[in-house]
């Protein structure tokens, strides 16, 4: 998730903020990808299934890293005002 973020987002120096496309494209790629882990962690047993949701596990601490840094940063940049907007 992480790797797909980065390469997607195109991360530079001072934009802390990606572009809702961006955000589109990311959900489009991780939204069928985590389903369809889910659907076969439901489907196998044993190591298959704890597999598929490490995977998914991996992908959404991954996601949550992201979304809070860029709060973090919003706080430090602004104020509690300056997230909610």
């Amino acid at each position: 998730a992480v790797a797909v973020i980065v390469t997607i987002g195109n991360p530079t120096e001072g934009a802390s903020r990606a572009s809702l496309e961006t955000w589109i494209l990311v959900a489009a790629v991780l939204g069928p990808a985590l389903a369809l882990c889910l659907v076969a962690s439901r489907v196998w047993s044993g190591q298959a299934s704890a597999m598929s949701m490490a995977v998914v596990s991996g992908a959404l601490w991954g996601l949550f890293a992201v979304l809070t840094k860029t709060v973090v940063h919003r706080l430090d940049v602004t104020s509690l005002a300056g997230v909610l907007e």
